[in-house]
């Protein structure tokens, strides 16, 4: 739904954090990841990353968006760790290939920053491991094999999550695992897991996730919920439901109700279970122009007391020529007038293919008639038309500056064969000492299977210090020297024929 969304269209359930169309308006708390609602801010590029929120403190659980934008309002908020970007039905094998080759483009690492003061500094980071043919962007599903999430302290990037994740010979994934860093242990420890299921049209029919009791030492359930397709592959419904612990069963929360037009939502209906019968909520309506574009989405709230629909919110979408978005005119509905008022106005332009470089936001002043710049972001790509950064700025005293709140963030892609076979990647384990390092750094390497690897030390930049043939086996040791590499963090990749592996070094002195 391409709609500016209010906080409440923002919500945690269980591991799956869903949002809606989350764009022009910059938050100020901060939703993904984290295991708690932090203070944060909605991504740019607004034309097509349209449910990327973008990481900063800690990853968490899977990120299930429809591609169409559906909406959803549950309010739990849930401290269960990590993040596997995942798009509910789009495809990221094809997508980011380039016309005139069989080569993709896929995103590897990515960095986020916040404003101190006096320069944007990093707040975590995140490195992602693919074998094959499978990639995965900020607009598509992330098919990684594995994904280290760091926070950065001030000084260091600390563990924080990792996930693992196991695919279908379709390429669906099916299963992801996360594990937390525990610094008390100086281990990953079980976190959470989520399980996928899919129909022979490759549509994802459910997804349930649980995590890991502590107390019990087992996986407790936690949330599930499931899809419905028409002949078309179209998803007609989508329903949530809650574990309850005490009865042992599974309880309604939400059910969404979708039709469509043009391959694209053209109504979305909400409801919520209340005790006994789903009663509708909120009611979505998008308008389309002759090139199919949306043009209006407006909202209607459901009045409990009278039963009747009463307008909230409307926008109004210009386009250019070329189908760009130019402007997304929000209004407010109000009662007392009955009228639509305005309330906040997004611009986009410089556009790079149908990306846009520069989106400022201005709001509306009802009494002056006139609007105020709020923030623009600065955005760039690279050739495959993937955001490589972009940064926040506030308009004050007449200028655009950076200031606290603002933020920014870095994403490195490497290029690939969209036509490598998949292989099932193998699972390992790698645990190196001393931590952290001095003169010398011990490395252990176990694999389900024997294979060989090869191991990549690189620095946080993605710059390769170090690179080492590993021999063949399934539990590998190795005694390396790094008292010449310079103190500061590192990542080492272990590449072997079956599987990959990563973990974070850390060199002081």
């Amino acid at each position: 739904m391409d709609a500016i969304p209010t906080e409440r269209d923002i919500f945690f359930l269980g591991s799956r954090l869903k949002n809606k169309a989350i764009k022009q308006k910059p938050m100020q708390y901060y939703l993904y990841p984290g295991v708690l609602v932090l203070t944060i801010y909605s991504p740019p590029h607004t034309h097509n990353m349209r449910h990327h929120l973008s990481l900063t403190i800690l990853l968490s659980y899977l990120f299930i968006n429809a591609a169409s934008g559906q909406s959803g309002y549950h309010d739990q908020v849930r401290g269960t760790p990590f993040i596997a970007k995942h798009l509910h039905r789009t495809s990221a094998s094809t997508h980011f290939a380039s016309k005139s080759t069989a080569t993709g483009s896929r995103l590897t690492k990515e960095v986020n920053t916040n404003f101190d003061g006096i320069s944007l500094v990093p707040t975590d980071s995140t490195v992602y491991v693919y074998s094959g043919s499978r990639g995965g962007d900020l607009d598509h599903t992330m098919k990684f094999d594995t994904a280290l999430q760091f926070a950065y302290d001030g000084g260091n990037y600390d563990n924080g999550y990792r996930a693992i994740q196991v695919f279908d010979a379709s390429n669906n994934i099916t299963y992801t695992k996360v594990y937390a860093w525990d610094p008390s242990g100086n281990a990953w420890v079980n976190s959470d897991s989520v399980y996928y299921s899919y129909d022979a049209n490759n549509n994802l029919l459910k997804t349930t996730v649980t995590e890991w009791d502590n107390n019990n030492s087992n996986w407790a359930n936690l949330n599930r919920d499931s899809s419905v397709y028409n002949a078309g592959n179209e998803e007609i419904s989508h329903t949530w439901q809650d574990w309850d612990g005490n009865t042992g069963t599974w309880v309604n929360n939400e059910e969404d109700i979708y039709t469509h037009l043009y391959n694209q939502t053209a109504t979305t209906l909400i409801k919520v279970w209340n005790a006994t019968q789903w009663d509708s909520l909120v009611f979505f309506h998008n308008v389309f122009d002759a090139s199919h574009n949306i043009m209006i989405t407006e909202e209607q709230d459901k009045d409990m007391a009278t039963q009747l629909w009463v307008n909230q919110r409307k926008d109004s979408f210009t386009y250019d020529a070329s189908n760009n978005k130019l402007t997304d005119l929000q209004y407010n509905w109000y009662n007392d007038s009955s009228r639509w008022i305005k309330s906040r106005l997004t611009s986009s332009s410089n556009f790079t293919g149908h990306s846009p470089q520069t989106e400022i936001i201005q709001d509306w002043d009802d009494l002056t008639q006139l609007y105020s710049n709020v923030t623009k972001t600065n955005n760039s790509y690279n050739s495959f038309e993937q955001l490589t950064a972009f940064t926040n700025e506030s308009w004050i005293n007449n200028n655009w500056v950076s200031t606290f709140g603002n933020y920014g963030g870095r994403y490195y892609y490497e290029d690939y064969d969209l036509h490598v076979t998949t292989l099932s990647a193998v699972n390992g384990d790698i645990s190196i000492y001393p931590v952290p390092a001095d003169q010398e750094l011990n490395v252990h390497i176990t694999w389900d299977e024997t294979q060989l690897a090869t191991m990549n030390i690189t620095d946080m930049r993605g710059s390769l210090v170090r690179t080492l043939e590993l021999p063949i086996g399934s539990d590998v040791r190795q005694t390396i020297s790094v008292g010449d590499i310079p103190a500061g963090n590192y990542l080492i990749r272990v590449d072997g024929t079956k599987g990959h592996l990563t973990q974070k070094l850390t060199i002081r002195r």
